[in-house]
């Protein structure tokens, strides 16, 4: 887990040393929903999940739901929330990889 004080900093961290999920506060200075476009416009970083927090009524999450964000969860945070979040994204990656493995052996295994 790494910390980044701005979007800037974050998005340099994200291209040297790619992160299976991103969590981004919406309520930050600069523009989350910027910041998940231009996630998802990064061929990169284009996988990498994205799970945005924000206050609900601000219409921050639908935009950034808009510009591909994978999944919002409502301020103030609650934990138990948060972490089923963070669990359900990965555990999407988790599956994905094994269909992939699963798909590659059998398709082996008929040649």
């Amino acid at each position: 887990m790494t910390n980044a004080s701005n979007r800037h900093t974050a998005y340099a961290s994200l291209l040297e040393s790619p992160f299976d999920l991103v969590v981004v506060d919406l309520a930050q200075p600069d523009s989350g929903a910027e910041f998940v476009g231009r996630l998802r416009a990064t061929p990169k970083l284009s996988e990498t999940f994205v799970l945005t927090l924000a206050e609900w009524g601000t219409g921050q999450p639908t935009l950034a739901l808009s510009q591909g964000a994978d999944a919002y969860e409502p301020k103030p945070i609650d934990a138990t929330r948060l972490v089923s979040a963070v669990e359900r994204l990965l555990f999407k990656e988790k599956a994905k990889t094994a269909a992939a493995a699963n798909g590659s052996a059998e398709i082996e295994s008929d040649e």
